[in-house]
């Protein structure tokens, strides 16, 4: 996936169509598509912050969601369409290269058409990263810019839609994992498959299956649940292996792209880990340094927390040995990341099926992982996300706890045109402006949007009865000239710009303000 900041630099003869989407955070399934970054941020913006979205989109933290503005690209030469545009890291290019010949041949053997791909151009990616010192450096990362065009399998007038891979919990319940085709955007799997057990819809028998696929007919929408052995009878012509191979292409072309693009899995013989085990080991990498998810990796580099902590656990060779050291001795698993991970497995486990997890796909299948009592590397990556799901989750709580302390607390402050301990001008007298002393606010959130003129940022301050300003601002320092920080307290001066309420909170909007430290105040 390319970043609404990418540039690509076509080579000879090569166009490029962009088209901008609007993503959910940690989703791959655009919400909007638009012909411009600006419209996109524009609109990832208004779905971020609006309160006319709260019901739609579970307003239930701040900003209500994260939406990140991400960039598709197509690309043609001579008026002949070469496909979408991936961004190839350079040492990762021949390794991919040589999986999309063996899924050519694989195509060709199936009889569908085989993959193409051709080089388009360069892509210029801004980056930056901190040196031992703490001091950031930017730099210019060039990719390639690879054109693939694929299709989508359809066979007998059905589209293959998921693998299924059921199994039983702790609980004794089954349950399976939905591993979706990522051509399938325009439909909801029905909830039934989440738990239906391993009956085959063709010859009408429940037996032990690891696997089944699920296909829908393109005439109607209808879908039907088919066992791997019965695959190939089902539609015609192909043997049991094959068939199976030709319902996973479309996945097996993803994962091989996905790795393309820069952070694929942990490479790793197949292990098993404690769930309690892994997880521990997760919130002591998230509590040193931070969530970093595989998408996240991909595009802006870095290793994936999940990645990292399965080489943390299960390290192959000399050198993963002694970096798998290295890490325990940096960020040893403590007491309290035990206790984070027992209640990362408490919330995952008590979700409720129709009302906590409803149509999210994603939160299905992390219940149906975690209701294992371990964790396979193919499983890692969902698993490991529990932690942050938690976090997120207990966020949600404390804001909606906030709000409804400064729903009963906050209050609005002066009037319009008031100034905040700062001179009344002339002009401010005449228009019946008042002097108000400076107020001593607390910091309590940091948000911002990318707008025509930059990045504003997007700062809530509470002051000590409980009211509630908010300013935006086009910088994020203090009167010092140091970075702002939340939960920081601060003297507030500045003018009033306007009431209002959000959420049932009244909120007074502030605006050319300066925030000096408290204790620089005294």
């Amino acid at each position: 996936m390319l970043k609404t900041t990418d540039t690509i630099v076509p080579s000879r003869n090569a166009q490029i169509q962009w088209t901008h989407g609007v993503y959910e955070y940690g989703s791959t399934k655009p919400v909007s598509l638009h012909d411009s970054a600006e419209a996109a941020r524009t609109e990832a913006h208004r779905l971020t912050y609006s309160p006319d979205n709260l019901e739609e989109h579970r307003g239930e933290q701040w900003p209500l969601v994260q939406y990140t503005s991400s960039s598709r690209a197509t690309s043609s030469r001579d008026g002949v369409q070469l496909g979408q545009v991936y961004a190839i890291a350079s040492e990762k290019l021949k390794p991919l290269s040589t999986k999309l010949k063996r899924l050519a041949t694989k195509a060709a053997k199936l009889g569908i058409e085989p993959p193409t791909w051709t080089e388009v151009g360069i892509v210029e990616r801004e980056r930056q990263e901190r040196d031992g010192l703490g001091v950031k450096r930017f730099w210019t990362q060039r990719l390639t810019a690879l054109a693939v065009s694929s299709t989508t399998v359809a066979v007998a007038g059905y589209q293959f839609v998921a693998t299924l891979e059921g199994f039983k919990g702790e609980d004794g319940e089954y349950r399976n994992v939905l591993r979706i085709n990522p051509s399938i955007e325009d439909s909801l799997i029905p909830h039934e498959y989440r738990e239906r057990g391993p009956v085959c819809d063709h010859c009408g028998t429940e037996r032990r299956r690891n696997q089944t696929f699920l296909v829908r007919k393109a005439e109607d929408g209808s879908f039907l649940q088919v066992g791997r052995n019965c695959l190939a009878d089902f539609i015609g012509g192909k043997d049991s292996a094959d068939a199976a191979r030709l319902a996973s292409y479309e996945r097996d072309l993803a994962v091989a792209l996905a790795d393309g693009e820069g952070g694929g899995g942990y490479a790793s013989v197949s292990m098993s880990t404690s769930i309690l085990a892994f997880l521990s080991t997760v919130a002591t990498h998230v509590r040193n340094s931070g969530w970093v998810s595989r998408g996240a990796a991909r595009i802006d580099g870095g290793q994936a927390t999940a990645d990292e902590v399965l080489l943390r656990l299960h390290p192959v060779g000399a050198e993963q040995e002694q970096e798998a050291a290295t890490l325990a001795a940096e960020c040893p698993v403590e007491e309290r990341d035990t206790a984070e991970a027992e209640a990362t497995l408490e919330w995952v486990r008590g979700l409720d099926v129709d009302t906590d997890i409803g149509d999210s796909d994603y939160l299905w299948n992390l219940y149906a992982t975690c209701s294992l009592g371990t964790v396979q590397p193919k499983e890692a990556g969902i698993v490991a996300s529990a932690v942050a799901a938690y976090q997120r989750h207990l966020g949600k709580l404390r804001q909606r706890e906030r709000q409804q302390s400064l729903a009963e607390t906050s209050r609005h402050i002066g009037a319009k045109g008031d100034k905040i301990g700062t001179k009344l001008t002339a002009t401010d007298k005449r228009k019946g402006a008042n002097l108000l002393a400076p107020i001593p606010v607390t910091l309590t959130r940091i948000g911002g949007f990318e707008g025509h003129y930059g990045y504003t940022w997007i700062l809530q301050l509470v002051t000590t009865d409980g009211s509630v300003l908010k300013w935006f601002s086009s910088r994020n320092t203090d009167s010092q000239g140091e970075s702002l920080t939340e939960g920081e307290d601060y003297i507030l001066t500045g003018s009033i710009k306007s009431h209002g309420d959000y959420k049932g909170v009244a909120e007074t909007s502030v605006t050319r303000a300066t925030l000096t430290p408290a204790a620089a105040a005294k």
